[in-house]
């Protein structure tokens, strides 16, 4: 009886240590860099990463939170020190030391997650015309459905890829792409640059056997492409001109170069809103990007011309300068 009572207090003082923040993040450990790995087949419904994210703790703390929703911890450390990761709740993943830390270090976190099908938020994933395809949409409040994070638009950090794809698949992010290296098993790790510093709701990936409609460059030399499933580049011929027509307007509105490395267009067939403006890798529903033979009439056109201008402008207003809190 006394060992039965005993236990159940140390599991009351437990959870009462777990207790999660009440939605935000504090500011007591500060995020610089996110470094994302993972391995994604859009035919599977899990995928697996790891997330190292570089930080400042600013008081010594023997527990950190993170954003994580869906994920399944399974390995962490805080520098050279081990750490119990768990998720608690459904919104946070705490990471608990034997002994206080501070000062720069970086967190590391494997972990696995899931590919809904049904779902249109998150990393999820789709069938288009007998292949699967996986998409992203974080906004507001849904990269920690893919990773580990500070899940918070008042933290904005360099963020750093690789996803380990089937060789016969294609990868993108927000970052342009440096390399592919072929590994083992009929796969290969693309790997991306660094970003500016963004926000977690607007880091975006894709991964399947795409199209790409490579259209020319804009502006000050902004490499512009138009990505679509398989058998359907063409259809982006119309969203390529509109790019032509809309950034150079925006960089000499705005009298700012566009910020980022390269502007991709990518079709999803399900989506959330009408278009989200991930910097370098913006996401449209296919009806109001894409144009089929026989679809592409001026007034098709001006449709696509006016929603990228809306898109666009949000690399300027709302990626390259960001709300600070969601009170903005």
């Amino acid at each position: 009886m006394l060992a039965r009572v005993l236990i159940a207090i140390l599991c009351s003082a437990a959870a009462f240590a777990l207790t999660p923040p009440d939605f935000v993040l504090s500011n007591d450990v500060m995020p610089r860099k996110h470094i994302i790995d993972m391995t994604i087949d859009p035919a599977r419904d899990t995928f697996t990463g790891r997330a190292q994210i570089e930080v400042e703790i600013r008081k010594p703390t023997a527990l950190i939170w993170l954003n994580g929703k869906d994920l399944i911890p399974l390995n962490a450390s805080v520098g050279a020190k081990k750490a119990r990761a768990e998720a608690v709740g459904d919104e946070f993943i705490a990471l608990e030391l034997d002994s206080p830390v501070h000062g720069r270090q970086t967190i590391s976190i494997d972990y696995r997650g899931k590919l809904d099908e049904k779902a249109i938020v998150g990393p999820y994933r789709k069938q288009t015309d007998g292949d699967w395809y996986v998409f992203t949409s974080f906004t507001p409040i849904d990269a920690r459905r893919a990773f580990p994070c500070f899940d918070d638009p008042k933290f904005k950090t360099p963020w750093q890829m690789t996803i380990h794809v089937k060789r016969g698949d294609k990868a993108f992010t927000n970052g342009r792409m440096l390399s592919e290296t072929d590994e083992p098993d009929g796969m290969k790790a693309v790997h991306f640059a660094e970003t500016r510093p963004l926000p977690a709701e607007v880091v975006a990936f894709a991964v399947g056997p795409f199209d790409v409609y490579q259209g020319v460059e804009a502006g000050h030399g902004t490499p512009i492409r138009v990505i679509t499933a398989k058998g359907h580049a063409e259809e982006g011929k119309l969203a390529a001109q509109a790019s032509v027509d809309v950034l150079p307007r925006l960089e000499a509105y705005t009298g700012i170069p566009y910020a980022f490395q390269k502007l991709d267009h990518l079709a999803v067939p399900e989506f959330p809103f009408g278009a989200t403006e991930n910097p370098g890798l913006i996401v449209y529903r296919n009806r109001s990007l894409l144009a089929a033979p026989g679809e592409d009439t001026p007034e098709k056109a001006r449709s696509i011309r006016a929603l990228q201008a809306h898109e666009v402008g949000h690399q300027w207003f709302g990626d390259l300068v960001t709300q600070a809190s969601w009170t903005d």
